[in-house]
């Protein structure tokens, strides 16, 4: 379902709730005075909803936000009945070179126009990239992976995980094995940029790789 749907089917969501059918004009009103003109465009999918005024209209009919933005998981909070901080759902695909902005302030990354990941994760601090492509080579196809944060103190061994290096910026997808009773990083096959360490570089871990995917 896209954007506009989702903002009317939250629209009616309410509709239920206050038992009496709620208007593009009452919502409107509900949602801080706006015009009928706003929400009409929403729906019909000729102006997409800003971050501001999806969270607006998710706190105003009561569905998650993250159902109205992304479609991830359940629509409302009620539905989920494991753990409420985990739930299924497609992460956004972020570019390559948006990944440090993202990380900076994920709350505020604007991701209603992201494309969204086909594969399926437990876990709402997913997100996945565009790799860049590894070969010049005209069968070459970009690669996509899902990368989840890392828990504290978690075993990497034998892990596939993205890092970065934090005096040069850049970043690459590494594998971690235990040689001699130290961790090395090794490349993983096909899967490119290597990193560029500096002489006194030191690297950061950004998650684990959950899924790739051609």
């Amino acid at each position: 379902m896209e954007l506009s749907g989702r903002i009317k089917a939250a629209r009616q969501h309410l509709s239920k709730t206050l038992g009496h059918k709620v208007s593009q004009k009452e919502l409107a009103k509900m949602c801080g005075d706006w015009s009928q003109n706003r929400i009409s465009n929403y729906e019909a999918g000729s102006r997409t909803a800003s971050n501001a005024d999806c969270l607006t209209i998710a706190e105003t009919t009561g569905v998650r936000i993250e159902w109205l933005q992304l479609e991830s998981g359940p629509m409302l909070q009620s539905m989920i009945k494991e753990n409420p901080n985990t739930y299924t759902m497609n992460p956004p695909v972020i570019e390559w070179d948006e990944i440090d902005d993202f990380l900076a302030n994920p709350s505020s990354f604007d991701l209603v126009n992201k494309v969204i990941s086909p594969f399926t994760v437990i876990d709402k601090r997913a997100f996945a990239i565009v790799l860049p492509h590894s070969s010049t080579h005209k069968y070459s196809r970009p690669k996509t992976a899902v990368i989840i944060p890392i828990e504290k103190d978690q075993d990497l061994t034998g892990k596939e995980v993205m890092c970065r290096d934090k005096s040069t910026g850049e970043k690459a997808l590494r594998i971690f094995t235990r040689a001699l009773g130290t961790i090395n990083l090794v490349d993983p096959t096909e899967v490119l940029p290597p990193i560029i360490m500096a002489a006194d570089g030191e690297i950061e871990i950004i998650g684990q790789v959950a899924i790739t995917y051609e």
